[in-house]
C-alpha cells in the first residue's frame, strides 16, 4: 500500500480469503468430495454442499445415511475442513404422513442435526413436500415492499421510469426459476398474478378497476401465467436439442409407443398423482398439449367428449345427428373451433393486439405471379390455443 509492501508467506493449506483466485481455488480444493460416497448424490455450488439419497424403508436409509456421513467427516478431517453443524440440517421429502411424523435423528460426531421442514436452495425455498408455499409467500413480500416503492413514485415518474422500476425491482423475483415454482397449482399462484397485474396498472397510472390486457401490451409484457407457459415452452426447446444439463436432460424422455402420432414432441409422462405439478411432468402436459391435439386420433377422442356433453344437455338420443344439435347450442366442432381460434390470434396479431413475441411470428405471404386471394399471411411457427 504507496510505498510499502507486505511480507511474503507460503500456503501450506486451505484458500486465501478476499483474493481474486479465492473461490476458483476453493472449488478446485473440494473438487474430489464427490468421490467421497458412491451412495450419496452431490449437488456443490461453491461453498453449498447439498446431499441427497433415498430408498424404500426408512430404517435402512438412515443406516446407510450414517455410514456414509462417517466418510464425508473424515474427508473433512483429512483435507482440515471444519463443517458447521449448526448450519447442516436435513429434510425428508415425502407426502405419507407416517413418514413425516417418524421421530428420525441423524448424528454426526454425536451432535444431533436439525431437522426442517423447508430450506433455502440456491434462492428459491423448498419445502418437504414439494408445494412450493413458501416460496410463493417469499416472492409475495418481496413484490408487496416492491408494490410501494411503485406506489410513492407513480406521480413523480413518468410510465418509462416506473416501467424501468418494475423491471428492476418486480421482474426478477418473477422470473428466477419460475419454470420450476411456477407449475403448481394456480390457486398458490393468484396472489402474484393479482399483484403484478397492480403493479402494472401503476406504471400506467390506470385505475384500480381498469382491464389489464391493453396495459400488458402497452407495455410489450407477459401475464405471470402466460410468462410461466413461455419459459416452460424454453425448456421443452432446450429438451428437445439436448441443450440442458445432463442431470436435467435424462429426465425427459420420449413417449414409447406402436403408433406413428403426429406431435413429434410427445413425451413420456409417469402415470403417478402425488407429482402432478411437479416442473417435469408440468412441462410433458404443456408440450403434449400443445403439439398432440393437432392429431387426427386426438381431434377424434376430444370431439367425441363434446358430442356426448352436447347430446347430453339437450336430452338427445345417441343415434341424434349432432350438427343441429351443436349448431342449436351454438358450438362449433373441435376442428373448427381450434381453426376459429388461430384465426382471431392471426387478426388480432395483424391488428397490433397481440404481444410482439406472438406478432413477429406472422409474415406476409409473397407469391411469384398473380394470386387471387389477397392479405394472406405466413406462420413461422405453429399456433395453438388452449
Amino acid at each position: 500500500m504507496g510505498e510499502y509492501t507486505s511480507n511474503s508467506s507460503t500456503i501450506t493449506c486451505g484458500v486465501p480469503q478476499g483474493s481474486i483466485l479465492g473461490p476458483k481455488l476453493f472449488i478446485l480444493y473440494i473438487n474430489d468430495i464427490c468421490n467421497v460416497s458412491s451412495k450419496l448424490n452431490f449437488v456443490v455450488f461453491a461453498d453449498d454442499t447439498n446431499l441427497f439419497c433415498s430408498g424404500e424403508n426408512i430404517q435402512q436409509l438412515l443406516e446407510e445415511i450414517t455410514k456414509e456421513l462417517v466418510k464425508l467427516k473424515k474427508w473433512f478431517d483429512i483435507n482440515k475442513l471444519s463443517l458447521n453443524l449448526k448450519k447442516t440440517k436435513y429434510m425428508v421429502f415425502g407426502k405419507q404422513k407416517p413418514l413425516l411424523d417418524t421421530n428420525i435423528e441423524i448424528k454426526i460426531d454425536n451432535i444431533l442435526l436439525e431437522r426442517v421442514y423447508e430450506n433455502m436452495f440456491l434462492g428459491v425455498i423448498i419445502d418437504h413436500k414439494f408445494s412450493w408455499k413458501p416460496h410463493i409467500n417469499h416472492i409475495r413480500a418481496k413484490v408487496a415492499r416492491s408494490l410501494g416503492v411503485l406506489g410513492k413514485t407513480r406521480h413523480v415518474l413518468n410510465t418509462n421510469s416506473l416501467y424501468t422500476l418494475y423491471f428492476t425491482l418486480i421482474t426478477p423475483y418473477l422470473t428466477y426459476c419460475v419454470e420450476v415454482w411456477g407449475n403448481t397449482y394456480r390457486n398458490n399462484l393468484q396472489p402474484i398474478n393479482i399483484m403484478q397485474k397492480k403493479a402494472i396498472r401503476m406504471v400506467n397510472n390506470a385505475g384500480y378497476h381498469d382491464h389489464t390486457n391493453r396495459l400488458f401490451l402497452n407495455l410489450n409484457t407477459l401475464k405471470f401465467f402466460d410468462l410461466v407457459d413461455f419459459k416452460t415452452a424454453q425448456i421443452i426447446y432446450k429438451a428437445r436439442h439436448n441443450m440442458l444439463p445432463g442431470n436435467i436432460q435424462k429426465r425427459f424422455k420420449d413417449r414409447d409407443g406402436r403408433y406413428d402420432l403426429r406431435g413429434e414432441l410427445n413425451l413420456k409422462q409417469p402415470s403417478i398423482s402425488t407429482t402432478l405439478k411437479s416442473f417435469c411432468i408440468s412441462v410433458r402436459v404443456y408440450c403434449n398439449f400443445l403439439f398432440t391435439c393437432l392429431s387426427k386420433s386426438s381431434l377424434g377422442s376430444l370431439q367425441m367428449v363434446q358430442n356426448a356433453a352436447a347430446r347430453l344437455l339437450t336430452r338427445s338420443t345417441r343415434m341424434t345427428h349432432i350438427s343441429p344439435i351443436l349448431s342449436s347450442l351454438h358450438w362449433l366442432p373441435i376442428n373448427f373451433r381450434i381453426q376459429f381460434k388461430v384465426l382471431v390470434l392471426s387478426y388480432r396479431a395483424l391488428h397490433g393486439q397481440t404481444p410482439v413475441y406472438i406478432s413477429d411470428l406472422l409474415h406476409p405471404y409473397i407469391t411469384r405471379g398473380p394470386f387471387h386471394k389477397a392479405g394472406l399471411v405466413k406462420t413461422l411457427s405453429l399456433l395453438t390455443l388452449k
